[in-house]
């Protein structure tokens, strides 16, 4: 360190007599190293590239993009964007090749500063060109964790193009590579990026890499990794998850706030339950770190336990219920610490729903039961229907069923689709598109688990219409017809449905519910 300050100060004094490549040398060398030479010299060399005559024209693109890393590395803070896009654009403007592209980008993702068209048309085409650029696996999942950071989606051609690179050398990636690509993807998939981007072959290949690296992944890597499973709907293999599982039971005390509430949530979402003594030593941890969670964090973590059926006990519901109330209520922290939006009271008040099912003692206080049942009912109010709920109201019509179409329930506490009632029977056909399955092995979500379960609480039976079910019919209307009647066929002398000539009777054996509980990870 005394070597490094001596260097650090006979460097200030020769910056006048440095040349731009010098510098871009020296920063990378101090950013590779971890040391922050100051704010000072820092400032110096900042003027010095700025103003100083033809400095950012005689780098070449790796001395830019070197320049760009480190102050981005060294956490310097920028007043404006002006150095970013000069160098950026010196990136491209000269020879260069992907790490100094990808070097760039990161850049620009650290001080969340979205990259000029020229710019990013570079990266595009350079990806696109097999005739000149090799990438490795480093500068893609670079780029693509800069995408993610800067909510870009840089629209389907490119990632398709990132995924058909990284698909060939998957079997290469380190845990990090792994950890960063599924992070990044789960991330775009918020911001428009296509619903099946990457695909499901790709996904099983980098899961197959997963299985390999799990030993000697860290918390964040765990984490970010289940939750981008679950942000992307896709179901990795038990042996996977059970490997993640043991790994984050074998770490569990070196998780984050943040970590630990994504974990939980992964879970929840996906329907995987932990054994009942991993469950317990998350909801041991949560109460543990209390004082560091964000009121979302606790937010999450109560919905968690709610989706997957565990009980965490009175003393930890009480303990997040308090805390949550007193990060809301405080002045002293940030908006993301205190503030919790529709979504999050109507998770609380779900929780509370759900709770009262599970046995749970808690009470969660009169100002979130009322605002949460307020953003609740506020959520179930908001008709959204489809084309494919269309249609299956349409064959109902032509079978002479009688039925609401989306309607509340009794106590206003639910939207269902369709609702057949017979006699004091009623019947809730639910018309669940994608987004209610795992993508690569139809299983039902927990949201729509939970839902079934509280509306079947509620006396209603629940019949499920899965969008793969339909799709199978292949838009035929005897068919879809006929397997409207198999469905209901309990109710058939109740129903009394015409005897529509086309409607045949349905040959069902290639068309299974694939209803079940809640995956238990032992």
């Amino acid at each position: 360190r005394t070597l490094l300050d001596q260097l650090r100060d006979r460097a200030g004094d020769l910056i006048e007599d440095q040349i731009p490549q010098g510098i871009a040398n020296t920063l990378w060398a101090y950013a590779t190293l971890n040391y922050n030479p100051g704010k000072e010299q820092m400032d110096a060399w900042l003027k010095f590239i700025l103003e100083g005559e033809n400095s950012i024209t005689e780098l070449t693109a790796q001395g830019a993009a070197c320049i760009m890393w480190s102050f981005a590395t060294l956490g310097y803070e920028l007043e404006d964007t002006e150095l970013l896009y000069r160098l950026g654009d010196s990136v491209v403007d000269n020879e260069h090749n992907e790490q100094s592209l990808s070097m760039a980008a990161w850049a620009f993702a650290k001080y969340k500063c979205i990259p000029s068209d020229k710019f990013l048309c570079q990266v595009a085409h350079d990806l696109e060109d097999d005739s000149n650029h090799t990438w490795s696996p480093q500068p893609l999942v670079s780029i693509l964790w800069s995408y993610s950071v800067l909510e870009y989606n840089p629209g389907n051609r490119v990632l398709f193009t990132m995924e058909r690179r990284m698909n060939a050398q998957v079997g290469s990636f380190t845990n990090m590579q792994c950890s960063i690509c599924m992070y990044a993807y789960g991330q775009l998939s918020m911001h428009g990026a296509h619903p099946m981007a990457p695909s499901n072959q790709f996904l099983a290949k980098l899961t197959e890499r997963i299985a390999l690296e799990t030993d000697t992944m860290n918390n964040q890597q765990v984490s970010n990794i289940l939750w981008a499973f679950a942000r992307l709907r896709y179901e990795p293999t038990t042996t996977v998850i059970k490997a993640l599982t043991k790994q984050a039971e074998n770490i569990l005390d070196s998780f984050s706030e943040q970590g630990l509430a994504n974990l939980l949530w992964a879970y929840a979402t996906l329907a995987k339950r932990p054994r009942l003594a991993m469950m317990d030593k998350m909801a041991a941890q949560v109460k543990k770190q209390l004082s560091g969670h964000t009121s979302q964090g606790l937010t999450i973590c109560l919905w968690s336990f709610a989706t997957l059926g565990y009980n965490p006990g009175k003393e930890c519901l009480s303990a997040i219920i308090e805390a949550i109330t007193e990060i809301t209520s405080s002045s002293s922290g940030s908006e993301e610490e205190t503030r919790l939006g529709d979504d999050e009271f109507s998770q609380i008040f779900q929780a509370d729903m759900l709770g009262k099912v599970l046995g749970w003692e808690m009470d969660i206080g009169e100002h979130l039961f009322d605002v949460g049942g307020r953003a609740w009912r506020e959520q179930v109010s908001e008709v959204v229907d489809s084309k494919l709920q269309r249609q299956v109201s349409e064959r109902l019509q032509e079978l002479g069923i009688e039925h609401a179409y989306e309607v509340c329930t009794a106590d206003g506490m639910f939207s269902v689709d369709i609702m057949i009632s017979i006699g004091e029977k009623d019947v809730v056909l639910e018309v669940d598109g994608p987004h209610h399955f795992t993508r690569n092995t139809q299983r039902r979500l927990g949201a729509t688990r939970t839902r079934d379960s509280m509306l079947t609480l509620r006396g209603y039976e629940v019949i499920p219409i899965p969008f793969y079910q339909w799709a199978h019919l292949k838009g035929v209307p005897e068919a879809e017809c006929a397997y409207l009647k198999h469905k209901l066929v309990a109710y058939k002398d109740e129903l009394n449905w015409k005897n529509v000539d086309r409607c045949t009777e349905h040959e069902d054996n290639q068309i299974t519910d694939g209803m079940d509980n809640h995956a238990i990870i032992e």
